[in-house]
């Protein structure tokens, strides 16, 4: 089950997520940290929230979880429960050392506990459903269901939820980057390449103010947004039926990470600020366009998940964002989850391109 299961992959992606968010943003590193009995001496903070407290306990539930799991066939149950409380409790006063380097970030011995305790908790889990036979029904479950070859498109989909997060210029819509190649690359004019001058044009391209999406535009771009990760979905599914409940799957996570992208943007209170005109009308058109292509070929769907992609990408950069979406941002990089903010806005940027690149991949083997 090791193996072949998609935890190992998982379980980096989401040891590299806590990395980055404890150590973001990465600025003002000295040569003045402290050592790690300083840190496992010191006295309990005076100041503390309960949103540190459940923050830094459930975060290393799931590392704890996917790190048991991964271990669990090799080393027997105990011990992978106990090599995956190690492994996260030495991750986490790793971060903690790190932190007393960066003067933006205060190491804490409490924190530490509170992550070691969650991953201990989470690997308890993994313990809790190998004996009752539930992860080898999930593997048996997935080896049946799932194409072979669709470990990739898991572990993408794994991830589209936290980059749906970021608050975007349409609901659901990822790699707006336009604006950000002004930051990244701000005296580019262009290649010369034998003395003749290449993408001289890219620079007015990013530096345009073009108009935001009209309703139709909008409702268009969610519908392709919401679509691609559905299609992508549905590539792993071997039968009609499970193409169907992955894609109704999908749809249902957009919603609620939709709502939880709003309580993390305004607070509980206009959870529901993010559903503008025309989002229902692109999740009911996603639903009936997912119900028809159901029946495709897998190479058609593969076709059909760069078309959703390709057009996504092309309506949200040759458009400008609303005027509420600089008041999301800042709202969402100034408040409490500034620490989170940085990965989901990269895999905001970089899911599309990575699912491109997975889905040409899989044209090419169809081919081969």
């Amino acid at each position: 089950m090791a193996s072949r299961s998609i935890a190992t992959p998982l379980a980096w992606a989401f040891a590299l997520m806590i990395a980055y968010a404890s150590l973001y943003p990465f600025a003002g590193w000295s040569g003045s940290g402290l050592t790690l009995a300083d840190i496992l001496s010191a006295p309990i903070p005076r100041y503390w929230t309960w949103f540190d407290v459940i923050a830094n306990w459930l975060g290393y539930v799931p590392l704890g979880f996917l790190v048991a799991w991964v271990l669990m066939k090799r080393i027997g149950g105990l011990p992978a429960v106990a090599l995956a409380a190690v492994v996260c409790s030495g991750l986490s006063l790793s971060l903690e050392w790190a932190q007393s380097w960066l003067p933006r970030r205060v190491p804490s011995n409490v924190d530490w506990l509170l992550n070691s305790t969650g991953g201990l908790i989470g690997a308890a889990l993994a313990l809790l459903l190998f004996r009752v036979h539930w992860l080898e029904k999930a593997d048996r479950w997935r080896q049946y269901q799932v194409v072979s070859g669709a470990k990739s498109a898991l572990v993408l989909l794994a991830l589209w939820p936290a980059a749906v997060l970021y608050p975007a210029s349409v609901p659901f819509g990822l790699g707006q980057f336009r604006e950000r190649l002004g930051a990244w690359f701000p005296g580019f004019d262009g290649v010369t390449i034998g003395g003749e001058v290449y993408l001289s044009g890219l620079t007015n391209w990013v530096l345009a103010s073009p108009p935001p999406l009209s309703l139709y535009g909008e409702i268009l771009a969610m519908t392709l947004a919401v679509a691609a990760p559905c299609l992508l979905a549905m590539t792993a599914a071997r039968t009609q039926k499970g193409r169907w409940i992955a894609a109704v799957a999908v749809l249902l996570v957009a919603i609620v990470m939709g709502f939880v992208s709003g309580v993390l943007t305004f607070g509980p209170e206009r959870a529901a600020a993010w559903w503008r005109p025309g989002v229902s009308q692109a999740l009911l058109l996603t639903t009936l366009v997912m119900f028809i292509v159901s029946t495709l070929p897998r190479g058609w769907l593969v076709a059909g998940l760069i078309v959703a992609l390709l057009g996504s990408l092309y309506l949200l950069n040759v458009s400008g964002p609303p005027a509420y979406l600089d008041q999301s941002l800042l709202i969402w990089e100034q408040g409490r989850f500034i620490r989170f903010h940085g990965v989901s806005k990269w895999f905001g940027w970089l899911w599309p391109i990575l699912v491109l690149f997975y889905a040409f991949d899989q044209l090419r083997k169809n081919r081969a």
